[in-house]
């Protein structure tokens, strides 16, 4: 769906939350790629806030603890995570990060209300339905000079790259800067500061305070390259839906052309299903690895092909197709199992 007043884009379809994050399968942590980056925002939020042992940091959405490792490392006192799924929280809290298992809420917004010299929102703001009232809670959780930030997949790489598999159920809102700084602004606060950041194929990092706050050239010079990208038009995401289907035959293509020979996938994510059910692709590929034990032994959404521990592999493989392309760098590097290695990106 396209909203022709703020340019907004998000899907028209909200699964229940229950549903969705109650029990979740993705462990953050399971990536070094996502740790090492989670590690390094936080040093530089420690160097660009001039935090000490004492400042006070939420994390939203904050999955099994990743991204207030690095606090937990260096000593910090006081930092929490707020987490919807059980299982997530109960591993974060074994690890020594004190996590509450619960979304944010009314009652959270208040116990927390202007107490937090910084809030982080990694990779959550795309999931909540109702994003104003998700977008208020997050603000009241700030002092009057604190920060939030929030790193969002951004739509002009979507756009440019084709990363047609990053749009699935539970990415409700598909960002660009302009629709950010709308509804930001909104509620009488700003973004002062954006960052591009290379995280899922391409994201920004946007830094936020209540009030009005003057815009870097960040800010400026992003939006006016998402103009000139015609982010402002339907017909730009008309020429997108066009060129997918264009490309769509490409992987097909190289099934069909080496049917004799094993293939595999590698990480079963959710674009990993969002790719195979728009190709309508299930005979083709033997079975996915995957290394994250939550997910193995289960099947991809809408096909028949098992997710399994590499530790399961019998015969010989002669094309590893890496879905999980935005870790296909570390991938290849532990993979030692196949003939040839291929990110699916390839074919896009």
């Amino acid at each position: 769906m396209y909203c022709s007043s703020c340019f907004h884009n998000q899907l028209s379809i909200e699964i229940s939350k229950e549903k969705l994050f109650s029990n979740y399968l993705y462990l953050s942590s399971q990536s070094k790629t996502l740790q090492n980056h989670f590690d390094s925002a936080a040093k530089k939020y420690i160097n660009l806030l001039n935090l000490n042992k004492y400042s006070s940091i939420i994390d939203i959405g904050s999955n099994d603890g990743i991204a207030l490792n690095y606090y937990k490392i260096k000593n910090y006192k006081n930092f929490v995570g707020i987490e919807p799924a059980k299982n997530l929280c109960k591993i974060a809290n074994k690890r020594g990060i004190k996590t509450i298992n619960s979304y944010l809420n009314k009652e959270l917004s208040k116990k927390y209300s202007c107490s937090a010299d910084l809030v982080t929102a990694s990779n959550v703001f795309a999931h909540n339905k109702n994003i104003k009232l998700l977008a208020k809670y997050l603000l009241s959780l700030l002092r009057k000079d604190g920060v939030l930030i929030i790193e969002v997949q951004y739509i002009i790489d979507m756009l440019k790259k084709n990363l047609f598999d990053n749009i699935y159920h539970e990415h409700i809102h598909y960002w660009s800067l302009h629709s950010l700084n709308y509804l930001f602004k909104s509620l009488g606060s700003s973004i002062y500061k954006v960052e591009k950041i290379s995280t899922h194929g391409g994201s920004i990092r946007c830094y936020i305070k209540k009030g009005i706050f003057t815009q870097n050239k960040s800010v400026k010079n992003l939006i006016k390259n998402e103009i000139r990208m015609k982010i402002r038009t339907i017909k730009t995401f008309i020429n997108f839906s066009k060129k997918l289907k264009e490309k769509k035959n490409n992987f097909k293509k190289f099934l069909i052309n080496n049917s004799n020979k094993v293939i595999v996938g590698y990480g079963a994510a959710a674009k990993t299903s969002t790719l195979l059910n728009y190709l309508k692709i299930s005979d083709n590929i033997n079975f996915i690895i995957d290394d994250n034990i939550l997910k193995q032994n289960r099947y991809i959404p809408g096909t028949s092909i098992k997710i399994v521990s590499k530790n399961k592999i019998k015969q010989n493989i002669d094309f590893l197709i890496v879905f999980a392309w935005n870790y296909f760098k570390e991938i290849k590097e532990k993979v030692n199992y196949a003939k040839k290695i291929i990110s699916i990106r390839r074919f896009f």
